[in-house]
Order: C-alpha cells, then structure tokens, then sequence
C-alpha cells in the first residue's frame, strides 16, 4: 500500500472556495502533515480551516511516491491520483503525531468551533485525555440530555402553557377573584407562561431554526431584550410564590386583622400593590442584562449566541444568581418553617382548650395550609436550588479556579482535570435548566391542593370547556356553601359513590372523629320542651 511521505501544510481560505492547485515545491516543504476531519458543529459564515490540500497532495504523492508515513493513503485517494479536489467542506485538521497518538480527533467535540484556530492551539486547547474522556464518559450523559432537549421540550412547554390558563381562569372567576391569594396565583401563572415561552420556546426554536435565529443574530435591539426577558420572568416567579409565602406568614402570625369584615377586599388591595413593585423591580434588576451578558450567552439548546454584547462581570453574575436562587430560597424555607410551627401550635392550644367539648377533635384548616407549604418547599428544592447551586459552582469554577492551557507537564494535567470538571458541570447545568421548567407546569399540582374550592371550580370550568359551553357556568358564589349545584358537595358525593368511596363528609367524620352529642331523652308529651310546637297556618 502506498503511504504520502511528504509533510505538508494546511492554509486557510473562505468555506465556500475550493482550494486552489498546490504548487510542486509545497510537496518538498517540511511541515506538519493533516489529516482532514469532520466539520464541527457550528452556524457561520467565513473564513474557515480546510483539509484539501493535504489529502489532494497525498493524492499526488501517493501516485507518485511510497514512502511510509503515519498516515497511510486511502483507496480512493490512490484512485484519484493527482486531479482530485475535495470540496471545502472540512473545518479542522490535525497533525499526524497527534492522530497516531490519539485516536480521537478534535471533531469528535461537536460543540466547538475551531475555525481560524492553528492546530498547535487545538492540541494544547483540548488535550487528548481531554477528547478521550468526552468520548467515553461524558458523551453518553450529553446525549441523553440533548434527547430531552429535541424531544421533551415542547410537550412540557404545551402543558405547561395549557394548564398555567386554565388557572389564571380559574384564578379570575367570581367565585375565586375577591382574596389576595388570587391576586398572587394570577401573576404566578402570567409569570409562568412567560418563562416557558420566553426561555424554552423560544430558546428551542432559535436551536432547530437558524432561520429563526438569523433575527436575533442580525438585530442587536431583539437579541439584548431577548436576554432581559429571559432573565426576567424565571426570578419573577420565584419572588411571587415568596411574597406569598410571607403573606400567609403574616396572616397566621397576626389572626385578629382577619376579623375585620373589610379585611378581605384590604388584602387583595394590598396583594395588588406588592404585585406590582415585585415586577417593577424585577424589570428594573433584568434590564441590567442589556449591558451585561450571563449564562444566558452559554445556553443549553446550543443555538448561536449573539456577539452584540460582549461585556461580562463576575459581579453581576453573582448578584443575579443569589436574586435568583438563595434569597428567595432562604425566605420561602424559614418563612414556611416558621408558618408550620405556627400552625401546629395554634392546633395544639385549640385541642386544649375544647377538650371534653363537642369540638374535641374536630378538624381546621392548618391541615391544607401545612400540606401546601409543604409542597411548594419541596417543589423549590427539588426542582430550583439544585441549579442555582450548580451555577455557583459552575462559575467559581470558571473564574477563580481556572488554569490556562499550558505545555508544562505538572500544570498540564491540572488543566486536563479542571477542563474535564468544566464539561461535566456545564451539562449538569443543561440537565437541571431543563428539570427546572417542570417547576412552571408543577404549580398546577399546588393549586389543586390548596382547597376545595378551586377544585370544585375547576371542575365546574372543565366541564363546561369539555360540553363546548353547552353546560351553564355560574360562579357567583363566595363560598362552597353557595357555588351552584355541579360545583357542590353534591358532585363530590356523586362520584366518591361512583367510585366505591364513602361521601367527603363522611371521610371527614371519620377522621375528626368529632364527638356525639348527648342523647335527648325520649318524651311523649306534646308541651315537651325538647319538642318545637307546630306553628299552625292562618289565612
């Protein structure tokens, strides 16, 4: 078999041009043979590194030499012999000591552009053990995470729109719309279908579409408000649901100005008002995004990022982070441990003080509450602390701990391990991003667990979209006890006997376990005062 014995060059020339006939005395130039490899993964225009005159070279000499070098003449290459060109498709090449000693190429890192990089800084940029360990431990996990990207995303991001609608009806009906905790469960739905389509809609279809991306790409107004927005509405559903938690805080810790009967329409004023300075203030803290750049310029969908806005401050990166995450985080956390000792010490005095009584073991509301706390704490730190401890980490790591690429044996491989730690951290990050807009669509779950009465609601509604309005829908009502007919007990009743369940008020009794009233004595008389006498009818 004939082998390419020359050593040859690599040059650069725009993508879309064939490369040019190399002359005879580039055959005798001694440099670093190449052998093409696959393009990398990337979306531009340009200038880019080629592979074609090496192989079209080793074309030639293989015709007409048989020498043995490393890298040996393919059939096709023999074939061709000297007229052969290769269209300029190739971005990247590598020497052949590197390829005899490594058996994986740059191009094996899909992520990266090397276009106008020489291949002295590709090697020392990305070592071998770096491209070994990609291909071998890291690629299967980034695989599977791009899987739920393609596939996933849009099916989370439809329910998660449809259900978050729903609420924000259910939210502004009558019978739900007169208490401060609707007025909070309505700008957290709004807030919600925002991110879903501000983040992952709009981030998945800039990654399938270039097309769609060229607008960001080519518009410096589009792609920085793109940036704001998707800052936006993630921390301003975060600081909704701690605005809420700190109300009912408040409530539970101050019960008498409940008892005032204006106290309801004083609330949802009140919800109003804290509302608006929540989004106010958050739009104020992400328009700093249009100056400043953030992991948002790293984003997981893997779309081009814009190169409008290059400045970057490690700074306002952890300001947005602890706004983002810990803040909000170590409010809702102490204020709902707070709220549940609270409570189980408000049902401890009132068992109490009504032992012996007919209310000894009747059931109050802490229950619900304490339920609902519950999940929304658990829906936080499964679901959001987890990323932002990641982009802690992700960033400390990046910036405080970062070693440059280097040729020096002992420093060499403590860059080969913070270079590996750096990819495994960016696609946990890509991993978690993508579990924490589950947290958009899961809010629906905690809505149905706050009461009955946004269940019986929502049942109502679904009905009436499911008969396509042939069902009247009237929710007048401010309570259970006047909802209409289908909204009621009635309807719950109804299907706990369908199902082979004993009624909801029966379930409760048997849990409360109230106790019997006393048993009245039997009496036959008719003046009895254990008997109302029978008011008689006049005309």
């Amino acid at each position: 078999m004939a082998l390419c014995s020359q050593q040859l060059p690599v040059r650069r020339t725009p993508a879309t041009s064939p490369w040019p006939a190399a002359p005879a005395s580039e055959l005798a130039t001694p440099a670093p043979a190449y052998a093409d490899v696959p393009r990398a993964r990337s979306e531009g225009t340009g200038s880019t590194w080629t592979g074609d005159a090496p192989v079209r070279a080793c074309a030639r000499a293989c015709a007409s030499s048989g020498h043995a070098t490393p890298r040996p003449c393919t059939r096709h290459e023999r074939r061709l012999g000297p007229s052969w060109t290769r269209p300029s498709t190739r971005t990247m090449a590598i020497s052949p000591n590197e390829s005899a000693a490594c058996p994986y190429p740059p191009s094996v890192l899909d992520f990266v552009d090397f276009r106008g990089l020489a291949a002295s800084t590709v090697d020392e940029s990305w070592p071998c053990e770096v491209r070994t360990f990609w291909v071998h431990d890291l690629r299967p996990f980034v695989e599977a995470v791009r899987f739920i990207y393609a596939y996933f995303t849009l099916f989370v991001v439809a329910l998660g729109m449809l259900l978050n609608f729903f609420a924000l009806r259910v939210w502004s009906s009558r019978a739900m719309s007169g208490t401060s905790l609707s007025v909070y469960l309505r700008a957290l739905s709004l807030s919600d279908m925002g991110a879903l389509i501000c983040t992952y809609f709009l981030g998945y279809w800039r990654s399938h579409h270039p097309g769609f991306n060229e607008l960001f790409l080519n518009n410096e107004s589009i792609c920085r408000f793109h940036k704001v927005v998707v800052s936006m509405f993630p921390m301003t559903s975060q600081w909704l649901q701690t605005a809420l938690t700190v109300e009912r805080l408040l409530v539970v810790w101050r019960p008498l100005r409940a008892r005032n009967p204006y106290y309801p329409q004083l609330a949802a004023r009140a919800a109003r008002r804290t509302v608006g300075v929540v989004y106010l203030t958050l739009i104020l803290v992400a328009l700093t995004k249009w100056h400043f750049s953030g992991f948002e310029q790293y984003s997981a969908f893997e779309y081009q990022r814009c190169e409008h806005n290059a400045h970057s401050s490690v700074v306002a990166v952890y300001v947005y982070v602890a706004l983002s995450t810990y803040l909000p985080g170590t409010i809702i956390f102490v204020s709902n441990v707070m709220l549940f000792l609270r409570l189980r010490r408000s049902d401890s005095l009132r068992r109490s003080l009504f032992a012996g009584s007919a209310h000894d073991g009747a059931c109050y509301g802490s229950d619900a509450a304490a339920r609902t706390l519950l999940l929304f704490s658990l829906l936080y730190l499964l679901l959001q602390l987890p990323l932002g401890v990641v982009e802690t980490a992700e960033l400390y790591w990046d910036v405080t701990l970062y070693h440059p690429p280097t040729t020096d044996p002992v420093k060499r491989k403590a860059y080969i391990f913070w270079l590996n730690t750096k990819l495994q951290l960016k696609w946990a990050r890509g991993l978690l991003f993508w579990l924490f807009q589950l947290s958009f669509v899961l809010n629906f779950v905690v809505y149905l667990k706050s009461g009955g009465r946004f269940r019986a609601v929502a049942k109502g509604l679904a009905w009436h979209w499911l008969t396509c309005g042939l069902s009247p829908l009237r929710t007048a009502g401010r309570s259970l006890s006047t909802l209409p007919h289908h909204l009621g007990g009635s309807a719950a009743a109804s299907a706990a006997a369908s199902a082979g369940r004993p009624p909801p008020t029966a379930r409760r009794a048997a849990t409360c376990r109230p106790r019997a009233p006393a048993a009245r004595p039997p009496s036959s008389s008719p003046t009895s005062p254990w008997r109302r006498p029978r008011r008689r009818w006049r005309p």
